[in-house]
Formats: structure tokens, sequence, C-alpha cells
């Protein structure tokens, strides 16, 4: 796909983006979940501030801070630039222009461990030097899985 933007001269360049990944529908399933995290913490947080209740605002706070971290860091799509720079779009719909250089070692975790044992939930956390990490539900669409490994250091045999 190719994207008419601005740099900072105020020319039009003409750049190439390459999809990387890609969340699915699943991803408005999290932002609804967020969404009520935020209506129901907000609320709680707002009468706790005209109340002047600690105790509603230490309950609005295990509701409100985990929904923005998580809307913050999970990646819903990301692109990458012909100049090299990574586009993230977040489930709070944040978007985010990050220099490959800034992307650390990722880590890579294949199973979750629950209360009924292990669970196949494939997830790759991407710290970011100077900013937030990219956390990456691998179960999402990744078109080209070799360009991706590239890009974030790992082998495309994930799957």
């Amino acid at each position: 796909m190719v994207v008419t933007e601005r740099d900072d001269t105020a020319t039009l360049v003409r750049m190439m983006w390459q999809v990387l990944f890609r969340y699915g529908w699943i991803a408005w399933i999290w932002r609804t979940l967020i969404l009520l995290a935020g209506v129901g913490g907000g609320t709680l947080l707002v009468h706790s501030v005209l109340k002047g209740s600690w105790g509603l605002f230490a309950t609005s706070m295990p509701v409100l801070l985990p929904a923005v971290f998580f809307g913050l860091v999970v990646a819903v799509r990301i692109d990458r630039g012909s100049d090299g720079v990574i586009r993230v779009v977040t489930l709070s719909f944040w978007r985010r222009r990050i220099v490959a250089t800034r992307i650390g070692r990722p880590k890579f975790r294949e199973h979750a461990q629950t209360d009924y044992g292990s669970l196949h939930a494939p997830r790759l956390w991407v710290p970011v030097k100077g900013g937030p990490p990219i956390f990456i539900d691998l179960l999402g669409d990744i078109p080209d899985k070799g360009r991706f490994g590239k890009v974030f250091g790992r082998s495309p045999s994930w799957r």
C-alpha cells in the first residue's frame, strides 16, 4: 500500500508500508472490555473524589490501571515503512511510530499457566527504548512471517 504523508519540511513523501501484523476481530472484544473497565473504574473514581473516599479510590485503581496499560501496549496492527520506521496501532487507537533501532530483544512465551493447566497462547513482549513495550498476540494474522521475524529478531517458525 502506498501512503502519502507530510514530513517535517511539509513536502509530500511517497512511502510504501508493509503489513507485518493484524490482530483481527478479537481486538474489538478487548476494546469493549477496556471501555467497560473505563466506564466502571471511571465512575468509581469520580465518586471517590466527590465523596472523598480513599476506599473507592483504591477500588477504582485495579480496574482502571490494567485497562489503560493494556490499551496502550497491545498491538492491533503493525506496519513497516520503506524508511525502516515501525508504525503500531494499539487497542486504544494510539498510533506509535518507532524507529527500528529502538526495538529491544523480544521475549517469546508460547504457553500461559492457568488453574486448569497450560494454555497455548503464543505472545511476544517487545521492549522499546524510551517508551512502553509492544505486546503482540501471535495468534493474530502475520502475512509474512519471514519479514516479521527480521524486524523483531525472532525465527519465523513460531506456530
